[in-house]
């Protein structure tokens, strides 16, 4: 009986306490990584854009592009489906890469079409 007692006791709090250990990351927090990620997406797409010969200008268009093939949320939270005012950080991380993985690959595949447009163009 008192064994019985201490699983339900050790059950409980970790019930209770587990949810408690994976602390929501604050808004400021979350606002530094996204800035810092987004850094690093356009100094990619920007040194693409040199590697490749067309003006730096071009990764603007594609991103707005990128922006209007996706839209965002009428609140103004970061999209993919995350719910941002309960995240803890192993999500927030793992969210944050995909989101940068795929914006910086967007970015590319848009400037590579960006210049085959632009030397198309040019040759008639």
């Amino acid at each position: 009986m008192i064994r019985s007692s201490k699983l339900l006791v050790i059950t409980i709090l970790i019930g209770v306490a587990g949810p408690a250990l994976a602390q929501d990351v604050p808004t400021a927090v979350q606002e530094a990584l996204q800035v810092k990620a987004e850094g690093r997406v356009f100094a990619v797409a920007t040194r693409y854009a040199k590697t490749i010969g067309i003006d730096a200008d071009y990764v603007g268009y594609c991103s707005a592009k990128m922006e209007l093939s996706h839209g965002r949320p009428r609140d103004g939270s970061i999209p993919w489906g995350v719910d941002y005012n309960h995240i803890n950080q192993a999500t927030l991380d793992e969210t944050l890469l995909v989101r940068e993985r795929y914006e910086r690959d967007f970015l590319i595949l848009c400037l590579a079409d960006a210049k085959n447009s632009l030397t198309h163009a040019a040759a008639k």
